[in-house]
């Protein structure tokens, strides 16, 4: 009996630093994400006579400037929005 109390006090203080760490790495991932989509907008603003204004849609990035459309790992969405913006994403804290 006192092994599982003591396994169960040691999961009560493992259990929620697994969380934040997944929340972290689930972040991380998606400002990498922000970034490559920010660095596919400059190359399409470059290969459009280096114009800087505009609206691309993921058609003007994948896949000549990006191999795929990325995800979320949070399950949020992506907004690629205009040049003069940075992308966005829908969770919070995910941010460029």
């Amino acid at each position: 009996m006192i092994v599982v109390a003591i396994i169960g006090v040691l999961a009560m203080i493992a259990i929620p630093n697994f969380i934040i760490s997944r929340q972290n790495a689930y972040r991380s991932t998606c400002v990498a994400n922000l970034r490559q989509i920010a660095n596919a907008k400059q190359l399409w603003a470059m290969s459009i006579a280096g114009t800087s204004v505009g609206t691309p849609v993921w058609a003007d990035l994948v896949p000549t400037h990006m191999r795929n459309i990325p995800a979320c790992p949070a399950g949020g969405t992506y907004t690629i929005g205009p040049m003069v913006n940075l992308p966005r994403c829908s969770v919070a804290n995910h941010v460029l």
